[in-house]
C-alpha cells in the first residue's frame, strides 16, 4: 500500500485549479469514477497542465501526469508511448475502473496536444 501512500501525497501537492475552471466542462475527464478536471494552457508549442479530482488517489494519479506532460512541446506529447501503469505496477493495486479512468486522463492530455499541433481529434 505503499504506493496507494505515495498516490496520496501527490494529490496533495498539486497546484489549486481555479473554481470557475471546474465549471467548465471540456475541463471535465469523462469516464472516471471521480471527478477529474485537466487544464491546458498553451505557451508556444508547450503545453502546461493543471489538474484536480474529487478522490484522493485519482487526484494523486493525475499528478502524476501533471508532472510527466506539464511543461512539454504538444510533439513530444504525441511521441510518447505510456507504459506507466505496467512499468510500476499500479494495476495491480487498482481496480479495473481506476485503470480506465487514467487511461481517460492521458486521451485527454493526448487531444489537448493534439489540438494545439493541428491534427485532427478522432
Amino acid at each position: 500500500m505503499l504506493l496507494l501512500d505515495y498516490l496520496v501525497d501527490q494529490g496533495a501537492n498539486l497546484v489549486m485549479i481555479d473554481e470557475s475552471d471546474k465549471r467548465r466542462d471540456e475541463y471535465l475527464v469523462r469516464g472516471c469514477m471521480a471527478k477529474v478536471w485537466l487544464v491546458p494552457r498553451v505557451h508556444g508549442q508547450i503545453l502546461f497542465l493543471q489538474a484536480d479530482s474529487d478522490a484522493a488517489i485519482t487526484k494523486g494519479l493525475s499528478a502524476m501526469l501533471v508532472r510527466l506532460f506539464s511543461g512539454q512541446k504538444t510533439q513530444e506529447i504525441l511521441k510518447t508511448e505510456l507504459h506507466l501503469l505496467s512499468t510500476i505496477g499500479l494495476q495491480n493495486v487498482m481496480g479495473a475502473q481506476r485503470v480506465s479512468g487514467f487511461d481517460q486522463m492521458v486521451r485527454q492530455i493526448m487531444k489537448y496536444a493534439k489540438k494545439q499541433t493541428g491534427f485532427k481529434i478522432p
